[in-house]
């Protein structure tokens, strides 16, 4: 996660989601990658996130090792999904679009 992003005080992401929300997204036991994915979606709520932006978020520290396909992201969101649906979120995929963050109650009020 990038400083410019970051409270000083408390070194969380600087977002709207209710401090609430994000000491239940924090309790969440992810690995590292899981993690890296969550703070990318956080940065940008409520917006979405590119798949190119999410695996550069991902594998920003291996360089020209990444992965060449999707797959080893979508595994990773995928498990995080599971995680999340837990406390209450979800990851909304959007195919040409990408991913974004996305409350249970209000994806059913949508609908």
């Amino acid at each position: 996660m990038t400083d410019h992003g970051v409270c000083a005080c408390c070194g969380r992401p600087r977002t709207i989601i209710p401090i609430n929300d994000l000491d239940a997204l924090d309790s969440i036991v992810k690995p590292r990658r899981e993690q890296l994915a969550l703070d990318a979606l956080v940065m940008n709520f409520p917006n979405f996130v590119t798949g190119d932006r999410m695996k550069q978020a991902l594998y920003e520290d291996v360089g020209d090792q990444e992965p060449d396909d999707r797959n080893a992201l979508m595994t990773h969101i995928s498990k995080l999904r599971k995680k999340l649906k837990a406390v209450g979120w979800d990851i909304e995929c959007s195919r040409f679009i990408g991913y974004r963050l996305v409350r249970l109650q209000s994806r059913r009020r949508a609908a």
